[in-house]
């Protein structure tokens, strides 16, 4: 078995190290049918196993709408900046902070949402 071992080309180095160093020594058999899925491993077309191995170690990632929003102003510096506020869009002379909301305005996130609170509080 060791001669035969010894024998292979350098391509099966790897496995022929691994088949010496098994605690008990296969037997020849054995050892044809781990050469064989070897041989069959390193056959298979590289390209394709790369490609499959790009796509699952790195997905596409997808920015959401909020993230693209939220950096928005950031990218674009010909966006007036509130002077009040801080917001990007409007100035000081039009911000809603100031001068008020329009009547049916609703508000784009939960950061003002309504809430009763109870005229009394207790102690």
């Amino acid at each position: 078995v060791i001669k035969f071992l010894a024998g292979l080309n350098d391509s099966y180095a790897v496995i022929r190290s691994q088949i010496i160093m098994k605690k008990h020594v296969p037997e020849l058999s054995e050892i044809y049918n781990l050469l064989d899925q070897d041989h069959s491993q390193r056959t298979i077309n590289p390209l394709q196993n790369a490609g499959a191995f790009q796509v699952a170690v790195s997905p596409p990632v997808q920015p959401s709408i909020n993230a693209a929003a939220s950096t928005y102003g950031k990218m674009n510096p010909n966006r007036p900046i509130c002077s009040h506020c801080g917001y990007t869009g409007h100035t000081i002379e039009t911000c809603y902070k100031i001068h008020g909301y329009p009547i049916g305005f609703k508000h784009k996130t939960k950061q003002h949402p309504e809430k009763s609170y109870p005229s009394n509080p207790r102690n």
